[in-house]
């Protein structure tokens, strides 16, 4: 699951929100209401902003065992000033916190990062965060960032991208399974 944007204005805005209080008590209940304790959460990135240290505190409240893939409106990520400095408030709450992820699921390799392999350009058509991408080499990649509500894409080689931030789901945080079922890969 990725960008739930907690203490975030303009984005509890633009998701309908009177007020950030309201989008992060919806953000967390909805991941409270399916989450167990066995849950095995991948959040891929851009958990908080105002008073984040306390906002992401929030997350080890909810059941389950929690990693993070860094996006860029996290702290800790390297593309921010002395982004180290940052990286132990959040293994407070994450088991771990890096740039990307290798997993396997039902014996399908995947990756995890912020980004897509490509697709976020700006009003110019230029990609953004190519220096923090992974390098498409084929494999399937779990992504958030683009705030989009289009849950597959293809990069421009043709390697699925399947996006599992919050506004391509509701808000409401999928598992991989959601994810890899909406591709019709299970």
């Amino acid at each position: 699951m990725g960008d739930p944007h907690l203490g975030h204005q303009l984005v509890s805005g633009l998701r309908g929100f009177d007020s950030v209080e309201d989008h992060d008590h919806q953000i967390l209940a909805n991941m409270a209401r399916v989450a167990q304790p066995d849950t095995i959460w991948w959040h891929t990135g851009d958990e908080a902003f105002n008073g984040w240290r306390g906002r992401i505190a929030a997350f080890a409240e909810i059941p389950g065992t929690h990693h993070l893939v860094l996006g860029n409106h996290d702290r800790a990520f390297p593309a921010n000033s002395n982004s180290y400095k940052y990286v132990a408030d959040y293994l407070e709450v994450f088991a771990s916190v890096q740039l990307a992820a290798r997993i396997s699921y039902e014996g399908r390799r995947l990756l995890i990062c912020h980004f897509p392999y490509d697709g976020d350009t700006t009003g110019r058509g230029e990609e953004r965060f190519e220096q923090w991408r992974l390098r498409d080499l084929g494999a399937m990649l779990i992504h958030g960032h683009t705030h989009s509500d289009q849950r597959i894409s293809h990069s421009t080689r043709g390697t699925v991208q399947l996006h599992a931030g919050l506004d391509a789901w509701g808000l409401v945080p999928p598992t991989i399974g959601d994810v890899l079922a909406e591709a019709e890969l299970l």
